[in-house]
C-alpha cells in the first residue's frame, strides 16, 4: 500500500518506485507545492507558535520539551530540501552555511539530562528560524 503524503496531499511512492532522475522544474514544482501546503494548512502558523515558545524568553518545561524537539525536527529536513533546491542545487554561500548548521544539529542525538535537552532544542529552533527567514518572504 502506497503512503500518503500529508503536506502535498500526494501518494509517496516506494523506492522501488522512485524515478532515477528528476527534473529539475520538477523539483521545484514540488518544492513550490510543499510550501503552499505548509502556508495554506497553517502549518507554518504553528511553526511559529512553536519557535515563540522555544526561543522566547520563558522556556519549556521538561516535559514539553520532548514534543516540541519533535516538531521541530520534523519540519527542519523540509526546510533545508527546500533551501538547498530552491537555487538549482547551488544555494548561496549563507544558505549553505545554514542548511550545514541545520544537518549537524539534526544529526546530533537529542540528550538526557533537561538542561543539555533544552539547549538542543534551542539549537533547532534557530536553525528553524533561519530557514524560515530565506524560505517564507511572508513571514509570521
Amino acid at each position: 500500500m502506497m503512503q500518503q503524503d500529508t503536506l502535498a496531499n500526494t501518494p509517496v511512492p516506494s523506492e522501488a518506485e522512485a524515478p532515477a532522475y528528476v527534473h529539475p522544474d520538477d523539483v521545484r514544482a514540488m518544492l513550490g507545492r510543499v510550501l503552499e501546503a505548509l502556508r495554506d494548512d497553517h502549518a507554518l502558523d504553528a511553526v511559529y507558535g512553536d519557535l515563540d515558545v522555544v526561543l522566547g524568553p520563558f522556556p519549556p518545561v521538561p516535559s514539553e520539551v520532548v514534543e516540541f524537539t519533535s516538531r521541530l525536527r520534523r519540519v527542519l529536513p523540509q526546510l533545508v530540501t527546500i533551501v538547498r533546491k530552491r537555487a538549482d542545487g547551488q544555494p548561496t554561500a549563507s544558505a549553505s552555511a545554514l542548511a550545514g548548521r541545520a544537518e549537524l544539529v539534526m544529526g546530533e542525538g537529542v540528550p538526557g539530562d533537561p538542561s543539555s535537552a533544552r539547549g538542543h532544542l534551542r539549537r533547532l529552533g534557530l536553525a528553524v528560524q533561519d530557514l524560515l527567514e530565506l524560505v517564507d518572504t511572508d513571514g509570521p
